[in-house]
């Protein structure tokens, strides 16, 4: 305890502003705007394909999708 009270007492000293305690809740990540383009089935058709072993320049062209669509999806999916 009496350290608690030298460190404040330091810091009153100093003119510090002693840390708060973070009582927020972890941030919560955005959205991906690129995968908020696409439905939850075109996500599902996009890691099964590629499970299949389907190239994803072939699902870009198959499905009107970009490259960056797919790798989203991928990268979310990992």
């Amino acid at each position: 305890m009496r350290l608690a009270e030298a460190l404040a007492a330091e810091m009153d000293r100093r003119g510090l502003v002693a840390a708060k305690e973070n009582n927020q809740s972890p941030r919560k990540v955005a959205p991906d705007p690129v995968l908020s383009e696409l439905t939850r089935s075109q996500i599902s058709l996009i890691q099964s394909s590629i499970k299949a072993g389907v190239k994803p320049a072939a699902l870009s062209r198959q499905f009107g999708i970009t490259r960056a669509q797919i790798t989203a999806v991928l990268k979310a999916g990992a």
